[in-house]
């Protein structure tokens, strides 16, 4: 938010910031639910990634710099695999 109570996608002109960013060394955990064929058998292999970009794709295209969102670099901050059961 903007100091108008705006909102902006532009960090500088924030006045406010409400993002999801982790905190260093702050965890989360996420419930999803994974949608199956009725006749899937499980148990199934979820392979999930963290992953981080220096700058949201947005930002570029807000500014009309579209060309280099797609040069934006992504890197994985961690892996995880698992198995669940299929209700």
């Amino acid at each position: 938010m903007d100091e108008n109570g705006t909102p902006t996608l532009l960090p500088w002109l924030a006045a406010e910031n409400l993002g999801e960013s982790l905190e260093p060394l702050e965890s989360r955990t996420f419930a999803y639910a994974i949608p199956t064929r009725p006749n899937t058998e499980g148990p199934i292999t979820v392979d999930a990634r963290l992953r981080y970009r220096a700058l949201a794709p947005h930002m570029l295209r807000t500014l009309e710099l579209d060309e280099l969102a797609a040069n934006l670099e992504i890197f994985d901050i961690d892996e995880a695999t698992t198995t669940v059961d299929v209700d």
